[in-house]
């Protein structure tokens, strides 16, 4: 294999460089040099860096003006409601159209800060607990935003309400009803007046019923929803 080497030119001297230009002056019969030839050198120097400087700066420039447009680039932003099998607790689906990263995704439902969830690349999720209005905030990394807003009405934050109450055969039977997500019967707790457990004797979803042993003096009956909501009552014989 043949290698063919790059030829460079030998360097000179500043001294025997300025020999040579002296003579060759001489040789042209032309005025003798009055400017030091080391100031020369100096002063190429300098004009090529400053060239250098001024390419490097055009370069800048001309990259800057090629990204000036992404400056003022916003985000698309699609809020969808999820199906789920809590209606009652109902779930958003924030989608984000953008080519440039997302700096922050705010939620909030009249002033409440939501917490959001990522669900993949550009996809967020939030879960609203209280009715209102839905706004949701989508900041990009080149500050520029873009907001939507959806109504909410579907969180039950309703607890349950006892209809009835009646005592028989040394039992007490509630009536209890929800219109929201329902009675979560089979967590309906108790505590007696010793701060005893004292669960439901039954409980029958169908009749909306939970019946309990007559306390000596007091019962307090905690009866949650499927939501979360807790209706708290305190049973007191006479």
């Amino acid at each position: 294999m043949i290698l063919f080497k790059k030829k460079t030119a030998p360097a000179l001297s500043e001294a025997l460089a300025d020999r040579m230009l002296e003579n060759i002056f001489d040789a042209c019969q032309a005025e003798p040099n009055t400017i030091p030839l080391k100031t020369l050198i100096s002063y190429t120097r300098y004009r090529r860096e400053r060239f250098s400087f001024q390419k490097i700066l055009l370069v800048v420039i001309l990259l800057l003006f090629c990204l000036l447009p992404l400056l003022f680039l916003y985000p698309g932003v699609s809020l969808q409601l999820q199906p789920t099998d809590t209606p009652w607790l109902p779930t958003y689906r924030i989608d984000v159209d953008t080519l440039l990263p997302v700096s922050s995704v705010y939620a909030e439902v009249d002033g409440a800060r939501l917490l959001v969830a990522a669900a993949g690349e550009n996809t967020y999720i939030v879960e609203p607990r209280a009715n209102g209005t839905l706004s949701v905030t989508v900041t990009l990394i080149n500050n520029q935003y873009q907001t939507v807003t959806v109504p909410v009405s579907g969180v039950d934050t309703e607890a349950p309400a006892c209809s009835s109450h009646s005592q028989k055969d040394g039992k007490v039977w509630l009536t209890l009803e929800d219109s929201g997500s329902g009675v979560e019967y089979s967590s309906i707790t108790a505590l007696d007046q010793d701060g005893r457990q004292a669960a439901p004797l039954q409980v029958d979803e169908a009749g909306q019923t939970a019946v309990f042993s007559c306390p000596e003096h007091f019962l307090d009956v905690c009866v949650p929803d499927r939501a979360g909501n807790t209706l708290h009552l305190r049973i007191t014989m006479k």
